[in-house]
């Protein structure tokens, strides 16, 4: 966890910039932080380095925090000083609005609506993803945005766009303000809410990585980790920039303030159907899980104390209040003056978003229904530039032509294609970076019913979106790529030539790395780090150049999976964090090999150049499908709640681990695919450089041009080289996976040739010295038949056959025996 939650900050943050992390719900002492933590239970400290970052996170989260956030705009270096890259307990200054740098992200905070104080259900959190997708689609592919970071905040879901680091104005703090409302009124309904109070500059924000911990963990409402999706950019430079204008646009569309009037008190007459009367706030407050306790003011003024401020949790108990004059007039206040221009309006669209009051009103009567009246229909133009997917025919009635629409949908999301077999159909949209990526079915549904309006039914967006398909289909045979082409941030090269061609559709690819190719790229930093990690044999640095370079190949030529083998501090955390950057986290996954067994897990494979992972079980490992993936073969994957996935996989497997694991598989089958790499070094004291990762990531375009050089090696042999250092590690995983070879090994004598023929063993004999040998490392014993066929089938040139009267295994025999 600590090395996701370095990228945390290097995702968010430039080198050296300060960051506050809080966290809520402490108590008491801890060796995390200084001093005692009491009161409102919080503990601060500010950040410039991304591992103290880390660990302080880690720290936080490991001490049962209730929440670990981090202010998401860059603070004032000055703040530093309160805390340097350390923790304090119930901190006397927190950052607040003006503390705050620059105005860097564009926050949007998605959370399914249930009772306050307690974590959301699976198919709550399902809901909240189905919006989030389709708030990204409308942001990113209608609206122009770049892609935002995508993250799991544990009960709901985040999406961060990144802006030009704006000034810190009342100007620029507005503009975020409502691009956050235009985005809740579109899409906020009432099973997901988008939180329209998180855009004030000092806003903190989930430190992924860390648990949630809202009420009790249950088995319906468990306490979950947040993380950041894979498909992200791996550095805060990596990220694209929202443009100005980008953002002015959606902040257009923000409704206007609310100018709804407020309920008139119930005259002393008969109250009519219509008359609601006064907000029951005691009722409403209750009713969406908001804590308070009421207090009569002077005048008849009841006061609503809440247990803290709806815009800033830092304002405490008693400290905010809902108040309601004697005629109803509802008010928000708050004692800091950071929130003197909060109304109730903005108290309601915290509570309720839009949602009508009418229900906790006292004169609600649910029996009530308006005067019906009815709908005009509506004009259909036929001028220039109309689709004319809309007709109306003799009798005034509306129809709708799907193909029309298709057309149309075709004409604006072009170039767009369906690919379509049994096992897997998809549309694929080309991305003005130059390549092909997946394009959600609900987004054109999406888009689709924004056409249509009013007029929208379920059965014309499926028709749309089939005639769409049928449209724009194609086999995948017609979408073949050249896996010699590789598609990089400036334009499409070629592994053998180095010519670099521009992107274009026609080459169909949908996997881009986030590097360029520079013929004066280097990476002296790089090669020197390796050289130290392999001091001890040079020559598995040339294994490592191989694999990084046959990891950019999009194809599998021959099965490959590295282990890296080695305790704490020997670089593997480095190696792994290097490649995963040179590829792009939307082109690797981290699918366990104890994952790859379960019904879900391979489909997160698909697509991928790399699966890099570490391995935690202490069981040993099934590997039936690990062989099958890493082999390339064509899968069929299970997806939740979609049907099934055929797909050839083309991911590289890197396996990071402190030692052997143990595995069930015994056979040829499971070696021929592995390369073992031990690192033997520890970097401690001086030699442990914090930054080295950080540095190195300033590299990538000169580390990918040495991948290349180790890519042509690969090409030339379809191999990856195997020197003696490695070939003898895997020889050890082999005797630890299997204490048959390493029985042989130490207490057996081969005649491989069958030279001698007085090499030979009884059966019985041979067994009862494994079981004193297997005994003596207080190992378990295979049974009699297991181990025979465990002889015969890893030492082939051993055969068993009669020599008289008896069987013996000619071939083998044990050392100091003289029977024969």
């Amino acid at each position: 966890m600590p090395d996701e939650m370095a990228d945390v900050y290097r995702t968010f943050f430039h080198l050296g910039e300060v960051t506050e992390i809080r966290a809520l719900g402490l108590r008491g002492k801890n060796p995390s932080w200084e001093g005692f933590c009491g009161g409102a239970g919080v503990v601060s400290g500010y950040f410039n380095d991304a591992d103290a970052f880390s660990k302080a996170g880690a720290a936080l989260d490991g001490a049962g925090a209730s929440g670990v956030y981090f202010t998401l705009n860059p603070v004032k270096p000055d703040l530093l000083a309160r805390s340097v890259n350390r923790l304090k307990g119930a901190p006397k200054f927190l950052t607040t609005d003006a503390d705050i740098e620059c105005l860097r992200w564009l926050p949007i905070d998605l959370d399914p609506v249930r009772p306050a104080g307690i974590s959301s259900t699976d198919a709550e959190l399902k809901r909240a993803a189905d919006v989030a997708r389709e708030v990204a689609s409308w942001l990113e592919n209608d609206l122009g945005f770049p892609k935002g970071i995508r993250a799991c905040s544990g009960n709901g879901y985040h999406l961060t766009y990144r802006l030009s680091d704006l000034p810190n104005d009342e100007a620029h703090k507005a503009l975020i303000k409502n691009s956050i409302d235009a985005v809740s009124d579109k899409f906020g309904t009432d099973q997901v809410e988008i939180d329209r109070k998180v855009g004030n500059p000092s806003r903190i924000w989930k430190c992924y990585s860390t648990s949630g911990r809202k009420g009790d963990s249950t088995k319906d409402r468990p306490h979950r980790k947040s993380y950041l999706f894979s498909d992200q950019a791996t550095s805060l430079d990596g990220i694209g920039i929202v443009s100005i204008d980008a953002l002015k646009k959606l902040a257009s569309t923000a409704p206007e303030p609310d100018q709804t009037p407020k309920a008139k008190p119930p005259s002393g007459g008969q109250r009519q159907k219509s008359d609601l009367g006064p907000l029951d706030v005691e009722k409403y407050l209750n009713h969406f899980g908001i804590p308070f306790n009421l207090k009569a003011g002077k005048g008849g003024v009841a006061m609503y104390r809440l247990s803290q401020c709806l815009f800033d949790p830092n304002h405490g108990k008693n400290e905010a209040s809902i108040t309601q004059a004697p005629d109803g007039m509802l008010s928000y206040q708050c004692f800091h003056s950071s929130c003197s221009d909060k109304t109730w309006h903005d108290a309601r669209r915290v509570i309720s978003g839009e949602k009508s009051l009418a229900e906790y009103c006292e004169g609600y009567n649910p029996q009530w229904k308006p005067h019906t009246q009815k709908t005009t229909g509506i004009a259909v133009g036929n001028g220039a530039g109309d689709p004319g997917f809309l007709v109306e025919n003799e009798r005034g009635r509306i129809k709708f032509i799907p193909a029309k629409m298709a057309n149309y949908l075709e004409s604006q999301l072009k170039p767009v294609i369906y690919e379509g077999n049994d096992f897997s159909r998809m549309f694929f949209r080309y991305h003005a970076s130059g390549v092909w990526r997946s394009y959600p079915k609900d987004a054109i549904r999406k888009f689709v019913r924004r056409l249509l309006g009013d007029h929208a039914k379920p059965a014309w967006l499926d028709s749309s979106v089939d005639v769409l398909a049928s449209q724009v289909f194609k086999m995948p045979e017609e979408l073949e790529f050249n896996p010699m082409l590789l598609n990089i941030a400036n334009g499409m090269l070629h592994v053998e030539t180095m010519e670099i061609k521009p992107h274009s559709p026609d080459y169909n690819s949908r996997v881009q790395l986030p590097v360029s190719f520079r013929k004066d790229a280097t990476c002296t930093r790089w090669i020197e780090a390796i050289a130290q990690i392999f001091s001890d044999d040079l020559s598995k640095a040339d294994v490592l150049q191989e694999f990084f370079g046959y990891a950019l190949y999009p194809r599998i030529l021959f099965p490959c999976c590295i282990f890296q083998i080695g305790q704490g501090r020997n670089g593997k955390g480095v190696v792994e964090k290097i490649l995963c950057a040179m590829l792009g986290r939307a082109n690797v996954s981290h699918v366990s090999l104890a994952r790859m067994e379960e019904n879900f897990g391979p489909v997160e494979i698909e697509g991928k150049l790399l699966n890099s992972c570490g391995e935690t079980e202490a069981k040993p490992l099934d590997v039936t499908n690990f062989k099958k993936i890493v082999a390339g073969d064509e899968i069929q994957a299970q997806r939740k709640y979609l049907p099934d996935v055929k797909f050839t996989p083309i991911a590289k497997h890197l396996v990071s681990m402190n030692a052997f694991p143990g595995v069930k598989e015994k056979t040829d089958a499971f070696f021929r695919r592995i390369i073992v790499l031990e690192y033997r070094q520890k970097f401690e004291g001086e030699d442990d450089d914090k930054r080295l990762v950080d540095k190195l990531l300033e590299e990538l375009d000169g580390i990918f041009k040495w991948s290349l050089e180790g890519l042509k090696r690969v090409l030339a042999r379809e191999e990856i080289a195997s020197p003696e250092a490695v070939s003898i590690a895997k020889e050890r995983f082999r005797e630890k996976v299997n204490p048959v070879i390493a029985f042989v090994k130490e207490a057996c004598m081969l005649d491989v040739d069958a030279i001698q023929t007085n090499v030979k063993v009884l059966p019985a004999d041979l067994y009862r010295a494994y079981g004193s040998w297997m005994e003596e490392a207080k190992l378990r014993s295979l049974g009699k038949n297991n181990f025979y066929e465990q002889i015969l089938l890893n030492f082939p040139h051993v055969k068993k056959r009669r020599d008289g009267t008896r069987e013996l295994f000619f071939g083998i025999g044990l050392l100091g025996s003289n029977e024969f």
